[in-house]
């Protein structure tokens, strides 16, 4: 048993906190640094120039990582950092954010999601970590590309 303060832990207790932290702070290397890991978002995506109510959206899995943006889904999408053009954080119809990508091919829509109901017409996106991943997106473009947060309409 462990005492802090007031409060006793048992080994076991000891070693799920201890796990915990490990995982809230990332893997550790063999030199005890910190390994930089790769978010994956549960995301809704629409490949196409336009975005309305009657669009099914497609459900997966997103991942950023330094030199690309990897959709898997049913009609999976990888696009290269270096080829975006813009990514654009607006409110689709004023419920929720959306990004809109833009590449050399063409514009890819995109929102993190908690749920999606009915095959893909209706998703509780999640706001923060769409605001997130548009973040990371921009940062990852930096001066390469033209990025943008258009404000709520």
């Amino acid at each position: 048993m462990l005492c802090f303060g007031a409060y006793i832990f048992s080994i076991r207790q000891v070693s799920l906190l201890t796990s915990f932290l490990t995982k809230q702070n990332g893997p550790k290397a063999k030199d005890n640094a910190i390994v930089k890991t790769h978010r994956t978002y549960r995301v809704i995506y629409h490949v196409g120039d336009t975005l309305n109510l009657r669009t099914k959206a497609l459900e997966g899995r997103a991942s950023l990582t330094q030199d690309v943006l990897t959709i898997t889904g049913p009609s999976p999408v990888e696009l290269r950092i270096r080829e975006l053009r813009s990514a654009e954080l607006f409110r689709q119809h004023g419920l929720g954010r959306c990004i809109r990508i833009s590449d050399e091919r063409g514009i890819v829509y995109i929102s993190v999601v908690r749920f999606v109901l009915f095959g893909g017409y209706f998703a509780l996106i999640n706001f923060f970590r769409t605001g997130e991943l548009a973040r990371r997106l921009r940062e990852a473009i930096g001066a390469r590309g033209r990025t943008f947060e258009r404000p709520a309409e």
